[in-house]
């Protein structure tokens, strides 16, 4: 569990990390912090530069942020993306990110695999 904090390595780009929190374990933080994770490998972005790890992750970095033209993440509910869906509302989330959220087709900012 922790608090997701802006992390992203240019300007007008998205990208969000979570900051763990075992300090105090009696305390209690209501939401799981999730994300969605795929196997990037080099055949994926090489094309020969050893920067081109770095290209592919500003890409999509960039692509989140041109969703919304402002520092919010994209998001979505679990039982919305796996129904191909776009949630409307948080209904009890509060979310911890500090630039806020917005609801979107993740696959607009997600590699095709």
């Amino acid at each position: 569990m922790g608090t997701e904090v802006f992390n992203a390595s240019q300007v007008k780009s998205v990208i969000s990390d979570v900051e763990a929190q075992f300090s105090d374990l009696a305390s209690v933080i209501e939401n799981s912090n999730s994300a969605i994770l795929v196997d990037v490998k080099p055949e994926d972005y090489d094309k020969g530069n050893e920067l081109d790890g770095i290209y592919y992750q500003e890409y999509y970095e960039k692509l989140a942020f041109n969703l919304s033209k402002d520092y919010r993440a994209p998001a979505n509910l679990v039982k919305e993306f796996l129904n191909d869906e776009v949630a409307k509302d948080l209904r009890s989330i509060n979310t911890t990110y500090p630039h806020g959220l917005f609801f979107t087709d993740l696959g607009k900012c997600l590699p095709n695999f």
